[in-house]
């Protein structure tokens, strides 16, 4: 048997992860990179319901009397401790299932993480920190239906063009990317910020946004207001001018 334990399906295949990864660099401003490897990982996580109740004192007698309930789900990362309310949301639309063989593409190398909290433990430390995060007291919450799961996660190895590398995690259950806010941004080359601008002159509102604040640098400076009045009258200057934007316009992306 591949895993003791049940685990959720691998729902993003191999394929998609490039797709994935494009999107998630994107945002970082980066563009020519490859998947230099794949692997899979299986990390361990402890599911489970929660229970808490608010209390207050009652100002007829002094009791405490319940004023508030709340319920939900979480998961506990069962190798680094860890609380995860993104991964106890996957629970909501798929179920683990246990595994026979590794759902992994040949080649793919996988990786099965040991659990290294016990379920006693999970117990005994849960509610403790749920009662710190919703400032109750500790005996005001209860866990309940805790079992043990596998997630699958993809991780990939990246290489840039230039050769800088970085790994990306990726939810092999929702095609999450984990941690995307880690990934370093990449600053923009002169080239790449010429061609979004001329990209961007050829877009009328463009042109008319920045006619209003060139007019409005002109106008807030004396000499810039002469230089530009010279210019803008001079037959010659009006020449060039259309032919620039007329360049920019019509040149191909």
């Amino acid at each position: 048997m591949f895993l003791s334990k049940p685990c959720f399906p691998v729902t993003v295949q191999k394929e998609e992860l490039e797709g994935i990864a494009k999107e998630a660099l994107k945002e970082r401003h980066w563009h020519n990179f490859k998947i230099s490897s794949t692997s899979l990982v299986f990390s361990p996580f402890y599911f489970f319901s929660y229970d808490a109740f608010f209390e207050e004192k009652s100002e007829e007698t002094g009791a405490l009397v319940v004023k508030d309930t709340q319920a939900g789900s979480m998961a506990l990362n069962a190798v680094s401790g860890e609380f995860d309310e993104g991964i106890a949301g996957i629970a909501d639309s798929e179920e683990p299932v246990m595994l026979k063989e590794s759902p992994a593409p040949e080649g793919v190398e996988v990786e099965v993480e040991r659990a290294s909290i016990s379920e006693s433990e999970v117990k005994r430390i849960s509610p403790i920190r749920l009662a710190a995060t919703l400032g109750v007291a500790r005996h005001n919450v209860e866990i309940s239906k805790l079992s043990l799961a596998f997630v699958p996660f993809w991780l990939l190895s990246l290489q840039d063009s230039s050769g800088k590398s970085f790994e990306l995690s990726v939810n092999a259950v929702n095609g999450e990317v984990l941690e995307s806010e880690e990934i370093p941004f990449r600053e923009k080359g002169a080239l790449e910020l010429t061609g979004e601008t001329i990209s961007e002159l050829k877009k009328p509102s463009a042109w008319l946004d920045y006619s209003k604040r060139v007019l409005a640098r002109i106008a807030g400076s004396g000499i810039l207001h002469s230089i530009g009045k010279a210019l803008l009258t001079n037959r010659i200057v009006q020449a060039i001018i259309l032919v620039i934007i007329a360049l920019i316009v019509f040149w191909p992306r």
